[in-house]
């Protein structure tokens, strides 16, 4: 058996972490003294919100030259600016969220990472309002919404505005609603309900897992009946499916195209699909863990041990099981609908199930809400968001450095001079563009012109597009260098008598040319006066 004396740290080490701590302590009191006031919970909340939109709008801003490298986020404009019911992968809801975001604000990364971060604080913001259905204590749930904005879901991760950072804000507000429609029973609750639970579903076909979390708080509770047949449940019911409908008829008008693209979403071995499965609980610990030390700043040491508790629930508090219903069942809906679809069970499905996870752990038996410290925990938001912002500029330098797409790859630069090239070819504005799929799509969004893009030369895949809509406009087609099929599908689409182009564009920073790029261009010109 192991000595606990082995346990324990170096004397001069355990000195200096003392002495830390009573730094840390020191600057708590003296700067953050303002946060332990009594009725300051609402003025820091509006302070955290607004301070995480900012600070994450300003970090990847200082940090990268481009979007992310994933191509989902110019994607969503695509498809949002068509206004369609429906897309070939997705339903629409994020898309349009897009859409509309960028008919007020210009067409730049900085606008993007402003909705993104938006996104995210719209979730916190509906956290504090879903745990103020079952808890009394503001003190508490400004806690817990803290520490949940210092995880990399609500912060990188969120980043990438797509089908699943979407669901960051809807869920939570969903549930806000869902509780208050227990208590209430009312239609109007119901109805309003019914129509997030539509707009969830309209965003990603995963959250029917929500719903299933739903049923089972329905199902768990002595009322069960009754809740059943209420007003709420019957108006949620009927709006919901009303305002779910549009979409199922194009769905059934397009061959459900997106359930077929869920469907090939599948694990290619059992080894796969099990390593999927084991994953994804673990990475959800792994981003977790910023929470679990957030809470362990705010409480004393001899609290600590209460925090592994989240799961437990003392007879009688039905408002916390109804919470953990909420974060349990569709957790493990996840993991079942994944072993039925044999599905690739990605870390970013598990983005929006994590929205309890933070009042659970601090609303644990045992935990004392009188010991909560806000200054500790105020300080510590204070430190990374500093920390962010400082090093972020390094961060940018690093990239360029070491010739990172998401740094160096010239893709606002592309839009323009592809965008110019079309000009002064046809003397029109370039309506109508295809080709590599990265490239097309982000040059439709930093296009002047805001083209449609045909994608993947899928004529089903861009409805919106027709040959009897590009013969009239034209189209361009941009290929990477060595994208030899992209040539030839343009040629094998369009006829030979396309005219042939070449754009070199490289990015500036801060005076100095990176890495060029050089892309094949192929106009299809539209007929002489269109």
């Amino acid at each position: 058996m192991i000595s606990s004396s082995r346990l324990r740290l170096p004397e001069p080490i355990a000195d200096a972490l003392g002495r830390l701590a009573d730094r840390y302590e020191a600057l708590a009191l003296g700067r953050f003294a303002f946060a332990e006031r009594p009725q300051a919970a609402g003025r820091l909340l509006v302070l955290l919100l607004v301070g995480h939109v900012l600070v994450w709008t300003l970090q990847p801003w200082l940090s990268h030259e481009n979007l992310a490298d994933s191509v989902d986020m110019v994607e969503n404009w695509v498809w949002g600016q068509e206004w369609r019911l429906g897309y070939w992968k997705h339903p629409p809801f994020f898309a349009w969220v897009t859409a509309a975001w960028f008919a007020v604000l210009p067409r730049a990364d900085w606008a993007y990472y402003l909705l993104a971060a938006t996104n995210a604080a719209v979730g916190l913001a509906g956290i504090w309002a879903l745990t103020g259905r079952v808890d009394a204590s503001p003190r508490r749930r400004l806690v817990a919404v803290a520490a949940l904005s210092l995880t990399p879901i609500y912060g990188f991760l969120a980043l990438k505005f797509n089908a699943n950072a979407i669901l960051l804000s809807v869920w939570p507000w969903a549930a806000w609603i869902f509780l208050k429609a227990l208590d209430t029973r009312a239609a109007r609750d119901g109805a309003l309900l019914g129509l997030l639970l539509a707009v969830a579903m309209l965003s990603k076909y995963v959250s029917l897992v929500l719903v299933v979390g739903m049923i089972a708080v329905v199902l768990f509770d002595r009322d069960r009946w009754t809740l059943a047949r209420s007003p709420a449940a019957i108006a949620a019911a009927l709006v919901g499916l009303l305002a779910f409908a549009p979409h199922v008829a194009e769905m059934v008008a397009t061959d459900f195209r997106t359930l077929a693209y869920a469907e090939h979403q599948t694990a290619e071995s059992v080894g796969q699909f099990l390593n999927y499965l084991v994953r994804l609980p673990f990475s959800m610990l792994l981003f977790l863990a910023p929470m679990v030390g957030a809470l362990m700043v705010a409480l004393p040491r001899d609290q600590w041990r209460a925090l592994a508790r989240p799961f437990a629930v003392e007879a009688g508090d039905r408002p916390r099981r109804r919470v953990l219903a909420l974060g349990l069942v569709p957790f493990l809906a996840t993991c079942a609908l994944g072993a039925w679809k044999w599905a690739k069970l990605s870390s970013q499905w598990g983005f929006p199930l994590m929205f309890t996870a933070s009042w659970l752990t601090v609303t644990a038996p045992g935990v004392d809400e009188r010991r909560l410290r806000l200054d500790r925990l105020a300080l510590l938001v204070a430190v990374v968001w500093a920390g962010l912002l400082a090093t972020a500029p390094l961060a940018d330098l690093a990239g360029v450095l070491t010739h990172t797409k998401v740094h160096t790859e010239p893709r606002a630069e592309l839009g323009r001079e592809v965008t110019r090239i079309w000009r002064e070819a046809t003397g029109t504005r370039l309506a109508a563009i295809t080709g590599t799929f990265d490239l097309s799509h982000n040059v439709a969004f930093y296009s002047p012109d805001a083209p449609s893009v045909l994608i993947e030369y899928d004529w089903l895949k861009s409805p919106w597009l027709s040959p009897a809509s590009v013969a009239k406009t034209g189209i361009l087609v941009v290929c990477a260098g060595d994208d030899a099929v992209c040539a030839g599908e343009a040629i094998r689409l369009f006829g030979d008598g396309l005219v042939a182009r070449e754009a070199t564009v490289s990015k500036s920073w801060f005076g100095m040319r990176l890495k060029p790029l050089t892309v094949k261009l192929f106009l299809r010109l539209p007929p002489a006066g269109a």
